[in-house]
Parts: C-alpha cells; sequence; structure tokens
C-alpha cells in the first residue's frame, strides 16, 4: 500500500496500492521468493537479506498502481517496523543491533501511513528482544553481568524479560559467566533438551562463541568486563551459595553453585546477532486505537473516521510485555474487534 484516501471530510475512503497479479509469472515467483525470504530471516537473517532486493525489483517493475474504495472503513494490519533500522533508531536505538524476526514488510509503512492522516503513536520504544542461553538448563547456574562486572537479574528469566534488562545496560551489552564443572554438565545435556536450532547454538557457544581463562580477573580482562567490579559479584555469589543463603535476586537454591572451578567463561549475550547466537527481535508500538473498535485516534483521543488498525501495527496487550504467543492473541482479538466494526 502507497497510501491513503480521505475525502473532504478527512474520512478514509480508499488505499492507493501497487499489485502484482497474482498468478502471473512475477506473482508466482514473488509469493515463493517471499516465504523463502520469511523462513531465512528466522533463522539466519544473512541468507533473507539476499533475497530482500529480488523481492523489492520484482515489486518495482511489475507491481500495476490500483486505487481500492473502501465503503466501510480500511484496516491497517501491516506490521511493525522492525526491519526499518531508519525507525528502530529513531524510536528504540538499543535494539538496533538486534535480529530482525518477521518479514521484509515489517517495514512500519502501516504505522506511516495511518500517521499521514493524523493518526497518533505510542509505545514506540518497546521492543521484545529474545536472549535465551538456555536449553541447556545447566547454564542458569551462571552469573549473567554488566560491563562493569554487575549482576544484571535472575538468571531463570524468561528469555524476554532477560532481554530488557540487557538494554538497559550501556551498550546493551552483558556476559554469562560459567565455570568449567557448568560447562561440562550443560554439554552433557544437549542431546536430551534441545531441538535443532538450539544445538546449533550451543554448539556455537561451547566452541567459538566464548572468551576463556584460568581465573575470574584473567577472564574479565579478556572480555572486556570491570576486573574488580566481576571479582566482588563472583564472591558475594559463591559466599551465598556456600552458606546456603537465598539468593539476592530470587535464584531457586537448585540452581545456585558457587562458581570455583576453573577454566572459567564468558558468553556474550549483548543484545547484537552474532552468527551462532542471533537475538531476535519483535517491535511492540504502534498506532493507539480506540478500545472498544479498533478506530485509530488522533492525539486528542478523537478517531480518525473509516480507518482502523490491528496487530503489531497498533498499540495492543502486549505493547508494555512480551511473552511467547502473546502476539498472537493480540492480533487474533484486534482483527476480530476491528473487523467487527467495519462490518457492523
Amino acid at each position: 500500500m502507497t497510501g491513503l484516501v480521505s475525502d473532504s471530510s478527512g474520512r478514509v475512503i480508499g488505499v492507493e496500492c501497487r499489485e502484482i497479479p497474482r498468478h502471473s509469472p512475477a506473482g508466482l515467483l514473488h509469493r515463493w521468493l517471499a516465504r523463502a525470504n520469511r523462513k531465512l530471516n528466522i533463522y539466519f537473517r544473512p541468507a533473507g537479506r539476499l533475497l530482500d532486493g529480488p523481492i523489492r525489483r520484482l515489486e518495482a517493475r511489475y507491481g500495476r498502481p490500483r486505487r481500492l474504495r473502501a465503503r466501510r472503513g480500511v484496516i491497517l494490519a501491516a506490521g511493525g517496523f522492525v526491519f526499518n533500522r531508519r525507525m528502530l533508531a529513531e524510536h528504540a536505538s538499543r535494539y538496533r543491533s538486534g535480529s530482525s524476526l518477521g518479514t521484509i514488510a515489517d517495514d512500519g509503512s502501516g504505522i506511516r501511513l495511518g500517521e499521514s492522516v493524523g493518526g497518533a503513536s505510542a509505545r514506540m520504544d518497546r521492543v521484545s528482544a529474545w536472549r535465551f542461553f538456555n536449553p541447556p538448563l545447566e547454564l542458569v547456574k551462571g552469573v549473567l553481568v554488566n560491563t562493569g562486572g554487575g549482576r544484571l537479574c535472575n538468571e531463570v528469566y524468561y528469555g524476554a524479560r532477560i532481554g530488557e534488562h540487557i538494554a538497559r545496560q550501556d551498550g546493551a551489552r552483558a556476559y554469562l559467566i560459567i565455570d568449567q564443572r557448568v560447562l561440562d554438565t550443560a554439554r552433557s545435556q544437549v542431546p536430551g533438551q534441545t531441538l535443532w536450532f538450539q544445538r546449533w547454538q550451543a554448539a556455537y557457544l561451547f566452541s567459538l562463541g566464548h572468551v576463556k581463562a584460568a581465573t575470574i580477573a584473567e577472564l574479565a580482562v579478556r572480555a572486556g568486563i570491570d576486573p574488580d567490579g566481576l571479582d566482588r559479584t563472583v564472591e558475594a555469589y559463591n559466599a551465598d551459595a556456600r552458606a546456603g543463603r537465598p539468593d539476592v535476586l530470587g535464584k531457586d537454591a537448585e540452581y545456585v553453585q558457587p562458581l570455583e572451578r576453573g577454566p572459567f567463561y564468558a558468553f556474550d549475550c549483548s543484545l547484537r546477532t552474532q552468527r551462532g547466537f542471533p537475538c531476535p527481535m519483535i517491535t511492540l508500538g504502534g498506532l493507539t486505537v480506540d478500545e472498544e473498535s479498533g478506530g485509530v485516534t488522533r492525539a486528542d483521543g478523537s478517531v480518525v473516521a473509516g480507518l482502523y488498525a490491528a496487530g503489531r501495527t497498533a498499540v495492543g496487550v502486549c505493547s508494555e510485555s512480551y511473552v511467547s504467543g502473546l502476539s498472537i492473541a493480540d492480533c487474533v482479538f484486534s482483527g476480530r474487534r476491528a473487523g467487527a466494526a467495519v462490518t457492523a
């Protein structure tokens, strides 16, 4: 879609778009490339990026301009803006180095279309970045620290919650510190606890994706962590573990043990994509909408007549906090709400 059409009163009455004939050779090729691009973007974005250009060239060459009249209303459901690096830099710069999850159509176009006719947006700084370092579950026995050596959060937290804690750090950088005992047990858990793509991640972390040293102080230097800060954190963690005291960040006792058997390892858990350790993310903000109808609203709360938004194009249930599957539920709910309003 390239634009919205409004009448003299400001009511949205249609759309302008470009369309490739569905059953033409170009249309069939576009559909095949888009499907392949979507899969590759999930598992290995550098390969997916190779298809971006051909897809866009097909759209530019074979797309035919069309104007469609909307008698009851237009629903914007074009995803978020995770593939628009300029919008990410503007609204959520801490997440610019993560791996975009979705399709290249998640470029913010739906949000921008709504804004072009007066719609307001909100929660544009909210992004869910999933920094999972388990399974294997043994890895949660490590400590997650920032560049100052301070511990960030309970390492058993869900990946999106861990990602949010990392995003608050300087440069969105974080490191998981473990010892040889944790690593040996984690390796033994890989066959029974992981799926194929998780085995790829574990293989990377256990071979190339770590820094190794004989002592905690040496590890800190090699990883770029403040040595004094890391030493204090590990010593305090070990002292509590040996004494059987509750973990200061609430980690269950079964996942707490002293990190004392060298050599020691640091996994880079920063919010950046590494070849074998992706950090997938989606944007959560979007156009503000009326809670009853899904109609797009202006900054003053009034509704843009004839325009609705759903899914990640709109502010929704998960715009403040996200767990896996919540966006699907939110899209189903908001899509039904907008559809019901348009057909009423």
